[in-house]
C-alpha cells in the first residue's frame, strides 16, 4: 500500500525522478511509531545535509566528466563509509552518490538535488502515515492478538482430540487445520517483533514458552490420532470422566493464559502434576479389567495431555519451585 501510494504520487506530481519517493517510502516505513520517528529522523537530515552540498557542487561544476571520474570514490564512501559512520552520514553519502550519477545524464544542475530532497521529504510523509494507519501499536499488539487467538484454537483443538477419542464427536481435522492456520500467523507477528524497538516499561511476555505451549499439539495430536484411531475409547465410561476432566482442565487453562497475554491479567488454573507416579495414581482406577488394547490407548492419550501439561507448567511454574516432573514421586 506504501509503495502504491509513492507511484501514485510520483505519477499525479509529474516528478522526474519518482523513484526516489518509493525509495525513501522504503526506508521510513517502520511497523511501530517509535522504530518510525529513530529511521525518519537521519533519513530527512542526511538529505537535507546531501542535497545541501551536491547543490552546491553542481553549481560550480556543470562539467559530466567531472562527476564521472569522482563516481568511484562516492561509490566508496556511499556504500563503505557511510555505514560505518552511521544512518545521517549514509543518507548523506547516498544522496551525493545519486547526484553524481544522474548528474552524468542530465543537464539540471543544482535542480537535481532540490529534486532529490523533494522526493525523500515526500516518501518520509507517506512512509510515515502508512506506517501509522497500518501499525498504530506496533507489532506487539497483532502477536498479543494473534497469540489469544491461537491459544484459544489449541485449547478447542485439545478437547475436541478427546470428544473424538471417546467417541462423542468425528475427528478433529477442522480443529486442527484452525490451529495450523493461526500458527502461521503467531509466527509472522512473532517474527516481526523482533525488528521493532520494545518499550523495555512495559510488561514482557516469554513468547518463546508462549509459542511452545501450542507448537506440541497438532503434532502430538496427528501422532495421536495415527496410533489410536476416533472412538477406540467408546463405551469405557471411567476413561471417559478422566480423559473429559484432564481436557477440560487444559482448555481452561489455555484460555486463561490467552487471557493473560491479551490483558496482562495472571493465570487462574494450573496444570495438573505431571509426575509418572501421579499419572499411574490417576490412571489406576480406571482400568479394572478392560481390554488390553484399551488401556494402551487410554496410557497414550494421558501421556499426550500429561506432556501438555508439562509444557504449560513451564511457563507458569508450579508453587514452591519445585520441577512439575518430580511431584508425586515416592
Amino acid at each position: 500500500m506504501a509503495l502504491a501510494l509513492a507511484r501514485v504520487a510520483a505519477g499525479v506530481l509529474h516528478l522526474t525522478h519518482g523513484f526516489w519517493v518509493l525509495l525513501a517510502t522504503l526506508t521510513v516505513l517502520r511497523t511501530s511509531a517509535s522504530d518510525t520517528r529513530t529511521a525518519l529522523r537521519p533519513a530527512v537530515l542526511g538529505t537535507i545535509a546531501g542535497a545541501a552540498v551536491t547543490g552546491g557542487l553542481m553549481l560550480v561544476v556543470d562539467q559530466p566528466v567531472v562527476y564521472a571520474v569522482v563516481l568511484p570514490v562516492t561509490l566508496m564512501l556511499a556504500f563503505g563509509v557511510g555505514r560505518l559512520l552511521g544512518p545521517v552520514w549514509q543518507q548523506a553519502l547516498f544522496t551525493l552518490l545519486l547526484t553524481v550519477v544522474f548528474a552524468q545524464l542530465s543537464p539540471e544542475g543544482w535542480r537535481l538535488a532540490e529534486a532529490r530532497l523533494v522526493d525523500v521529504l515526500l516518501g518520509a510523509v507517506i512512509g510515515v502515515l502508512v506506517g501509522v494507519a497500518m501499525w498504530p501499536r506496533g507489532a506487539a499488539h497483532d502477536l498479543r492478538h494473534n497469540a489469544t487467538r491461537y491459544l484459544a484454537a489449541n485449547g478447542d483443538a485439545v478437547e475436541q482430540t478427546i470428544q473424538a477419542m471417546l467417541g462423542d464427536a468425528p475427528s478433529p481435522d477442522r480443529a486442527l487445520d484452525r490451529v495450523r492456520r493461526r500458527m502461521i500467523l503467531i509466527d509472522s507477528s512473532y517474527c516481526q517483533y523482533h525488528f521493532e524497538r520494545h518499550d523495555p516499561h512495559r510488561q514482557q511476555v516469554n513468547w518463546s514458552a508462549i509459542l511452545s505451549a501450542g507448537h506440541h499439539v497438532v503434532p502430538g495430536a496427528e501422532s495421536l490420532l495415527r496410533r489410536n484411531p476416533p472412538g477406540c475409547l467408546a463405551g469405557w465410561p471411567a476413561a471417559a470422566v478422566l480423559l473429559r476432566d484432564s481436557a477440560g482442565h487444559l482448555r481452561s487453562v489455555y484460555e486463561a493464559l490467552a487471557d493473560e497475554v491479551a490483558h496482562g491479567r495472571p493465570a487462574g488454573p494450573t496444570p495438573l502434576p505431571t509426575g509418572c507416579a501421579a499419572e499411574l495414581d490417576r490412571i489406576r482406577p480406571a482400568l479394572g479389567k478392560a481390554d488390553p488394547r484399551s488401556v494402551r490407548h487410554l496410557v497414550e492419550v494421558d501421556r499426550w495431555l500429561a506432556g501438555l501439561a508439562d509444557t504449560l507448567n513451564r511457563i507458569h511454574p508450579p508453587a514452591g519451585g519445585e520441577p512439575a516432573e518430580r511431584r508425586g514421586k515416592p
